[in-house]
């Protein structure tokens, strides 16, 4: 609740990383939401409980950004560079969702519960989280960090598995999940660059 406390860098961001064919780089970035806005129209909604909001990053060659996929609830999508905002040409730009656990490309946002529909509107102030002033590696490698993280047992995450506990190959993401075509229910293909057989 404190604004102030996310701007200075001591709210951390979370990352995970992994070296693919032709020195390409896949950075996935995580961000914990203590607890979150039920959504009203949505019957058996879980409400107020643990969220993990999530992008990935591709950098071709150590150096230079390319696509970016932006996960919401149930399922995501892939931006070609071009196709989403960027702060000072290096940190792609990710909207956050206030109804449900999500990051998308752009702003706006109708305020309803379907999909493409979460309000994600900073407003006048703003408001943003600066989030590579304070990375924190995820890892579970006999050294996990951060330490609050060591314990995967589903009753403390309301059975969702912790991000460097799911055992993910980051170099095998597909492009996108969901139908095609916009509707209430999970639609991340309708707004993907990148189909769901390619990996982004």
């Amino acid at each position: 609740m404190d604004y102030i406390s996310i701007l200075d860098g001591r709210i951390p961001a979370y990352y995970e990383a992994d070296e693919c064919e032709n020195n390409n780089m896949i950075f996935s970035y995580w961000f914990f939401y203590g607890y979150k806005d039920d959504c009203p129209m949505l019957p058996g909604d879980p409400g107020d409980d643990v969220n993990w909001g999530r992008y990935v990053v591709k950098v071709l060659n150590g150096s230079q950004v390319d696509r970016v996929i932006f996960y919401q609830h149930e399922g995501w999508y892939t931006r070609n560079p071009g196709r989403y905002e960027v702060f000072e040409s290096t940190h792609p730009i990710s909207y956050v969702g206030k109804l449900r656990q999500g990051t998308y490309h752009d702003d706006g946002g109708s305020g309803t519960c379907c999909y493409f529909e979460d309000y994600r509107n900073p407003g006048s102030p703003d408001k943003h989280m600066d989030s590579w002033r304070n990375l924190v590696w995820l890892r579970n490698n006999g050294n996990t960090t951060p330490e609050w993280m060591t314990n995967n047992d589903p009753y403390y995450w309301n059975g969702v598995p912790l991000p460097h506990f799911r055992g993910e190959n980051l170099c095998d993401l597909r492009g996108c999940e969901g139908g095609n075509l916009q509707t209430c229910g999970t639609c991340g293909c309708h707004k993907s660059d990148v189909p769901d057989d390619e990996r982004p």
